[in-house]
């Protein structure tokens, strides 16, 4: 029996954002492999939040327990913590060790920050055994850091049938994500205000996800009251919420910054539902200018609220673009597939 340990500083129960969740399916999956056992090994619980370098080196002390593992797995995400541990990993246990890479964490950093992430995030991939990469976008920016022998494409699965018939309501617009900076919700407010302004448009719009910075979830909720926007927040939702909530969706507007695949698109898609994102990073992956959706200029409110308005107003249009969305969705990775994916690798290479 071949032993795999999952490090994190998370807990698996603590899997919230489309990356964790890729993470814990990932170790849910190879569980399911003939003659190997997987598992988490959280470390950093008591240092975790803290911007101590010197707690990054306590990592070591910590993983000391799980070093009789055969393969360790680590998130790209945790790169600059543990940086000392990979390299004590590597070339002091010499054991593989394959790292998850969902995005380029250095992109949403300006100045001094970008060149640190990015500095550590490449030396922290080209020191890894093999990355795991969940998307096409992602995949095709690797490959001018590592030799595609050493890159594992194994695709995001994605349930495609839906509990809900879709039963859009004219002007129900939807958000799905975490409450941040990088999701660029301001920019969605300010096409809102003016779509509101300047055609009179009747919408709602619902936004669906946890606040992690409470600060910038402040300034969002002072916009919608100074410009008296039609928004509601809803926080965590359970499955069958959330579906009904899909279901009845007639436009899924998405204005993030920064994407390593943007998982939530492909779920809109599954309940037919156009798709207006701005021109960054994976969005192009998914959605197809003119074609299941809009891709609009990053950061371009006019043009936002202009491609609201035109779907909002051609129904024929909306319901057109909402069938591509679907027959977009149809063609992505099934969780059969992924598990196929895994395992004949598991089954097939010397890890």
């Amino acid at each position: 029996m071949k032993s795999i340990c999952f490090l994190s500083l998370y807990n698996e129960s603590e899997a919230v954002t489309g990356g964790q969740i890729y993470d814990r399916n990932l170790i849910h999956t190879i569980n399911n492999v003939d003659g190997y056992d997987a598992n988490y090994g959280v470390i950093g619980t008591t240092y975790k939040r803290s911007k101590n370098p010197i707690a990054y080196l306590t990592h070591i002390k910590e993983a000391e327990k799980f070093s009789s593992n055969n393969l360790f797995i680590t998130n790209s995400s945790y790169c600059i913590r543990f940086f000392p541990l990979m390299i004590w990993m590597r070339y002091v246990k010499r054991k593989p060790v394959y790292v998850v890479h969902h995005h380029f964490i250095y992109h949403q950093f300006k100045s001094i920050q970008r060149t640190l992430f990015k500095n550590f995030e490449k030396w922290f991939l080209k020191l890894s055994s093999k990355v795991i990469i969940p998307s096409p976008y992602v995949y095709d920016l690797m490959k001018d850091i590592r030799k595609e022998k050493d890159l594992l494409f194994w695709p995001i699965p994605f349930e495609k049938k839906v509990k809900h018939l879709p039963s859009p309501i004219p002007g129900h617009l939807t958000y799905m994500g975490t409450i941040e900076p990088r999701k660029g919700l301001k920019y969605l407010l300010e096409a809102l205000e003016i779509l509101q302004t300047r055609y009179g448009t009747d919408y709602q719009l619902d936004i669906i996800g946890k606040i992690v910075d409470k600060e910038y979830y402040s300034s969002l909720t002072d916009y919608i009251a100074q410009h008296n926007l039609n928004v509601k927040f809803h926080g965590f939702l359970s499955r069958e919420e959330l579906e009904q909530l899909l279901s009845t969706t007639d436009v899924f507007t998405f204005p993030s910054l920064l994407e390593g695949y943007g998982m939530v698109l492909v779920e809109a898609q599954t309940y037919s539902l156009p798709i207006i994102c701005f021109n960054n990073s994976a969005m192009p992956y998914t959605v197809k200018d003119g074609i299941n959706g809009f891709v609009v200029d990053n950061k371009n409110t006019e043009q936002f609220a202009e491609k609201l308005q035109l779907l909002l107003s051609d129904r024929s249009l909306r319901d057109k673009m909402g069938k591509e969305a679907l027959r977009h969705a149809s063609t992505t990775t099934s969780p059969e597939e992924y598990k196929e994916i895994v395992t004949n690798y598991f089954l097939n290479h010397k890890t």
